[in-house]
């Protein structure tokens, strides 16, 4: 007597061990992926998604410096429309009109952000910031003049102090709020529903919170002179900001240099080998003197210009990616013949040729590229009498 049968028995479904899975088990599983993989596939499209910056910034070097992402989006990336409404909220928090550019920002005609900011799509439009945010330099022959904005040069008029304290004030104004930057956003471009959405419950209330952090990590700097247009605080943002050491009163305000001809600046035997990528080296291999080479590194400045052009980057929270570390050797590769822009002004050359030879007796001894002299080499406080505070920053 068989059962005349070999279907699963009723009610469940037969395992390799004669164990019963029940339907109705089977049946939430289903429904689970049902729901899952379409979950997965909108959360992946809406959050983590890249879309490759158009050709016109990737193709162009100067361009890609100027706008070009360097991985900071995914990380610190604010989205994209709070970006654009909130100097049109804010603007009493500004110093003048203009929306950034009132802060000094360069900003070349036609494009729709100043240099500095990227704008690049990770599950949604965000801004990043990069280099040029620092080092982007611009001039006007006459008062009237659009600016001519200059890659690679010092932002000797952005004020970044200022930039950061308007982000963190907006944010702590009850202003900052889904129906108030909603209205702006409405004003300038139709949102979908889903983005309507994602901005009023998770995009808004995000990026308030992520700013109101950043004024509380920035609040040190109150304590301080402010840095004024074209500097910055590179020491104690390095120190309080990222290696998280005790607070002191030291002041280190120090001006954007520019990033030119970074190859006429090289000393053999004073800087770091650039041809090892690891920045680790065999010093039996080297002509450096292990010991001159570290002192260098007492302000809390490196011969390594790889090595100031990664920690930088990673300042503005880049993400160390293999797109970030290719980003960062063609950087260096650019910078290191990049030349510094044709003067635009006719030359009084009986005026220059005095200048020659004041520079020549009073800086070339450590200051002129591409000779035997003091380029790269430490100089006590009592001897050049400069301010030390910059020292004191970092020692």
């Amino acid at each position: 007597g068989g059962t005349g049968g070999s279907g699963a028995p009723e009610g469940g479904l037969e395992g390799r061990k004669g164990s019963r899975i029940p339907r109705w088990l089977v049946k939430v599983g289903v429904a689970v992926l049902l729901i899952a993989i379409p979950g997965g596939i909108f959360t992946w499209y809406k959050f983590f998604r890249q879309v490759p910056q158009p050709e016109w910034i990737t193709s162009d070097p100067a361009q890609n410096f100027l706008y070009g992402s360097i991985g900071a989006e995914a990380q610190a990336g604010l989205p994209y429309w709070i970006v654009v409404v909130l100097p049109r909220i804010f603007d009493d928090y500004l110093p003048g009109p203009g929306g950034y550019a009132s802060l000094g920002l360069p900003w070349e005609e036609g494009k729709e952000l100043p240099a500095g900011f990227s704008k690049k799509t990770v599950g949604f439009e965000r801004v990043g910031f990069n280099c040029a945010l620092c080092h982007a330099t611009r001039y006007r022959t006459v008062p009237d003049e659009t600016p001519t904005v200059v890659p690679a040069g010092g932002s000797h008029t952005a004020d970044i102090q200022g930039l950061l304290e308007f982000f963190s004030r907006a944010a702590d104004d009850p202003r900052f709020g889904a129906e108030t930057i909603l209205t702006q956003i409405d004003m300038a471009y139709p949102l979908s529903w889903v983005d309507r959405m994602l901005y009023k419950f998770v995009y808004i209330p995000l990026t308030r919170k992520r700013l109101r952090e950043q004024g509380e990590d920035f609040a040190w700097a109150h304590e301080r002179p402010d840095w004024g247009p074209g500097r910055d605080a590179p020491m104690n943002l390095t120190k309080f900001n990222f290696l998280g050491l005790e607070r002191d009163n030291s002041v280190d305000n120090t001006d954007f240099p520019s990033l030119w001809n970074l190859r006429k600046r090289v000393q053999p035997g004073r800087v770091w080998p650039e041809d090892d990528m690891s920045l680790t080296a065999d010093w039996s291999k080297l002509e450096i003197d292990p010991s001159r080479l570290m002192l260098m590194n007492l302000d809390g400045a490196t011969t390594s210009y790889r090595s100031v052009i990664i920690d930088s980057a990673l300042g503005l929270q880049a993400e160390n990616t293999e797109f970030f570390r290719r980003r960062m050797r063609e950087l260096e590769d650019w910078l290191m013949t990049l030349p510094p822009p044709d003067y635009p002004l006719s030359v009084d050359e009986a005026l220059a040729e005095r200048g020659e030879a004041v520079f020549e007796e009073r800086c070339a001894g450590c200051h002129a590229a591409g000779r035997e002299n003091s380029l790269g080499t430490v100089i006590p406080l009592s001897e050049i009498g400069t301010d030390p505070e910059r020292a004191r920053a970092w020692t």
